[in-house]
């Protein structure tokens, strides 16, 4: 499909704010995009990923997504003054969610609800 038909189709039919742009990302790092298209874009090891369209649809939480990749830069290690507190905030998220869903574990486990698993678990962490 010619570049041209691609914009046009991408500004009638697309949902994405890109559309005012033809569908054009521009440069995207992981961090910039959903997990499941970061996952498609950044951690496959199949060499059919690499430039060009990709052979299959995307589908991420916002819907279907036909991808082309046009260019590609290696990236480049932060320093770790300029990631640290992210990376602490990071942690701090994580620890609370894990501590959340034990928190919720004890309680299905002491729950008396007949007819629903609730898989509770019996994960010495969790008393």
């Amino acid at each position: 499909m010619p570049a041209q038909r691609f914009e046009q189709l991408a500004a009638e039919l697309s949902n994405c704010p890109s559309s005012a742009q033809g569908g054009d990302l521009g440069w995207l790092s992981p961090e910039d995009c959903a997990p499941e298209l970061a996952n498609e874009l950044f951690f496959q090891t199949d060499s059919r990923w690499g430039m060009g369209v990709h052979p299959r649809l995307v589908h991420t939480r916002f819907g279907l997504h036909i991808i082309e990749v046009l260019g590609r830069r290696k990236g480049r290690l932060s320093e770790f003054e300029h990631v640290q507190e992210s990376i602490a905030t990071q942690l701090a998220l994580h620890s609370q969610a894990t501590a959340l869903h034990q928190y919720l574990q004890r309680l299905a486990a002491q729950a008396q609800i007949e007819g629903v698993d609730l898989a509770a678990s019996s994960s010495p962490r969790v008393r």
